[in-house]
């Protein structure tokens, strides 16, 4: 079990406060595994998210007012996607997902894209507000959320659609919408793994890009890690190296040439990372 700080506590109570200020009614949506090391994740998760309902419970009925609007333990949701992945042999993310979560009466999925309405905007006027959000998040919420994003968005387009009461091209603003997302996925992919992201086109792109990633993670990856937590984090091994990398930082010089920027840093800076 994790040993949570008064400090983290704190935050996670005031991070769910602003989204509830601002966007009503939140749905989070935790998509990690329930087993092994993910699911340590997931139950500090939901015992923080608990935490929050049980303070806003006690605060309400001392002060008999609704600070947030709407909170309980209903609206965590845990499923988790690569358990139930592997009861459908073959089928697109997007049809899993839709089945097994969205249309799945187990959830309030459905109930909850009803309730919470759409924005609406028409010549001006504001027509309909909308009245609550999903949170949606993985490990590294990147390939689980990105499908499951996506998926919600094909539900709630035809929605939006109808209240903007345009009805026709559907189907066309649909696809474009599959490719936008998707191609949006690939570029978050690729900064943070170095691929694109999975579960979007095909099986032998899939496999290629889990290779890759095997590749990054396991052989180029770890010098680059090692030098964002020397250069940004505290926690660094040597704390004496991980001021000088900072003082560096703070250092250069810059030498403009055209349209482009170099920074050269002080030959006597570089020899303190190798001769400290």
């Amino acid at each position: 079990m994790f040993f949570l700080s008064n400090s983290v506590i704190d935050l996670e109570i005031r991070h769910f406060k602003h989204l509830y200020r601002h966007y009503g009614r939140v749905l989070v949506v935790n998509l990690v595994e329930k087993r092994e090391h993910e699911r340590r994740v997931g139950e500090e998760y939901q015992n923080l998210f608990n935490l929050l309902v049980s303070t806003y419970e006690q605060n309400f009925q001392r002060n008999h007012k609704t600070a947030l609007g709407h909170l309980n333990k209903r609206d965590f949701i845990w499923f988790d996607y690569h358990e139930q992945s592997r009861t459908i042999k073959n089928a697109t993310p997007e049809y899993f997902v839709r089945n097994m979560f969205i249309e799945n009466i187990q959830y309030p999925i459905q109930q909850y894209l009803t309730s919470q309405g759409l924005f609406t905007y028409i010549d001006g006027t504001t027509i309909n507000l909308q009245q609550g959000v999903f949170r949606i998040n993985c490990i590294d919420c990147l390939d689980r959320t990105n499908n499951v994003q996506l998926t919600i968005g094909l539900c709630i387009l035809p929605m939006q659609l109808e209240s903007l009461k345009i009805r026709s091209h559907v189907n066309v603003l649909s696809d474009q919408l599959r490719e936008m997302w998707i191609n949006n996925g690939d570029h978050i992919s690729r900064i943070y793994t170095g691929t694109g992201a999975l579960n979007q086109r095909s099986k032998a792109k899939d496999i290629q890009r889990s290779v890759g990633r095997a590749i990054q993670n396991n052989l180029r990856d770890d010098d680059k890690q090692q030098s964002v937590q020397t250069l940004i984090y505290s926690y660094a091994k040597d704390s004496y190296l991980h001021e000088r990398s900072v003082a560096a930082l703070l250092t250069p010089y810059v030498i403009c040439k055209t349209k482009n920027v170099i920074l050269f840093f002080k030959r006597k800076i570089t020899r303190l990372f190798y001769c400290s």
